[in-house]
């Protein structure tokens, strides 16, 4: 196995995993919202934070191995890859993490009111928008290994 190829598997499964893990949160939240049931809501927002200890080193894992690959290649489909990653990391950093927690305090202390649902829908949102972008990177890396392949066999 190539150091290429190595570095190319990891990538893949961090960003799978990374992707597995949001579309976990924000399914398991809307699921439990509609059910309403309340100890489901509260055990969801408990346990969620427990889910960064896998998240986040994805997370840093796929853009390290995504930055080390592409170098200084010019190509628009890995540019955009680039340009959605910081994106990515600050609306993780700025809104969902401190979401996750502050729902996670409310739920500890069964404050499940107005404000508990305000933030649970900022979150859903903001969860939403990073499960596109990932989903829309993994696309353009699917989109690039195709290409890659295909010049290969030529």
């Amino acid at each position: 196995m190539t150091k290429k190829y190595t570095l190319s598997f990891i990538h893949r499964i961090a960003g799978i995993t990374a992707l597995i893990i949001l579309l976990i949160f924000w399914f398991s939240t809307v699921t439990t919202e509609l059910s309403g049931h309340l100890n489901f809501i509260k055990n969801v927002k408990i346990l969620i934070p427990y889910g960064f200890i896998f998240l986040i080193p994805a997370l840093i894992i796929v853009s390290g191995t995504g930055s080390k690959m592409a170098g200084k290649i010019n190509n628009p489909a890995i540019h955009h890859k680039k340009k959605r990653m910081p994106f990515i990391a600050l609306n993780g950093l700025i809104i969902l993490i401190p979401c996750a927690l502050y729902l996670r305090y409310l739920a500890v202390h069964e404050h499940l009111d107005f404000t508990f649902f305000l933030i649970q829908i900022v979150e859903l949102i903001a969860g939403g928008v990073n499960i596109t972008l990932l989903m829309l990177n993994v696309l353009a890396g699917i989109n690039l290994s195709k290409n890659k392949q295909r010049k290969l066999s030529m």
